[in-house]
């Protein structure tokens, strides 16, 4: 790893209604553990901080567990994942932000590890997204700070578009090979099919 971990935040993305699923996804048992914990998990060995972004209305859910849950700045509420990388970078302290989807169950470490090694000391760009059998995942990617004001104009502007905001930064994508990694559970039939 060669960016320090005291520089880099955690972001669990976890706002979403869950509308096709029926139900918080992010709190939904796999193999007997929530969503989201498989994202915490991957995320805690390489920061010093997580930040969990929530609905409102499953906020509570954590409680009696320690950690950092916000909503969504109430500007940009309800305006997608851009509103919760924005919250959580102008609540973090780290130079750079992990970010995590809550219902990616077969992410690991490993895979936030190839994108930290790959910043050196040039420091020229500014987000590093995983390009999976050419597509590219830019939920499951790091985003430095010097993105906010970016992010925060964009969302002025009405344009909640994620993969617009890399027309005004730096974007480096890095080759994966590990697709299963990647895997997201939008529906219950998505879960149904991990198990045949």
């Amino acid at each position: 790893m060669s960016v320090r971990k005291q520089l880099v935040s955690g972001v669990l993305l976890a706002g979403g209604e869950s509308r096709r699923f029926g139900s918080p996804k992010a709190f939904h048992l796999f193999n007997e553990k929530p969503f989201y914990s498989y994202s915490y998990d991957a995320l805690t060995p390489i920061c010093h901080e997580i930040i969990i972004i929530s609905h409102p209305a499953h906020q509570g859910l954590y409680e009696q567990n320690e950690f950092t849950v916000l909503v969504d700045d109430e500007k940009f509420r309800g305006k997608g994942p851009l509103a919760g990388i924005f919250t959580a970078m102008t609540h973090g302290s780290g130079d750079w932000f992990v970010v995590a989807p809550c219902d990616t169950p077969f992410i690991t470490t490993d895979i936030y590890l190839s994108l930290l090694d790959v910043i050196d000391d040039a420091n020229e760009y500014d987000v590093y997204i995983p390009d999976v059998v050419g597509k590219r995942q830019p939920l499951t990617a790091i985003y430095h700070k010097r993105c906010l004001p970016f992010i925060q104009k964009q969302l002025e502007k009405g344009v909640y578009k994620v993969g617009a905001l890399f027309d005004n930064v730096n974007v480096k994508y890095i080759t994966i090979r590990q697709s299963e990694a990647f895997r997201n559970m939008n529906t219950l039939e998505d879960i149904r099919k991990t198990t045949e």
